[in-house]
């Protein structure tokens, strides 16, 4: 059986590379937009 902690952590630790993920892509989508002006 897997650790509650060692799983709350692991998703803890995904969730927050989703954010940062999410933020580099509308950060890259900004970008693009501003050079297709």
């Amino acid at each position: 059986m897997m650790d509650f902690a060692y799983w709350r952590s692991s998703k803890i630790e995904h969730s927050r590379s989703y954010g940062i993920f999410l933020r580099e892509a509308s950060e890259q989508k900004a970008q693009n937009s501003a050079l297709n002006i």
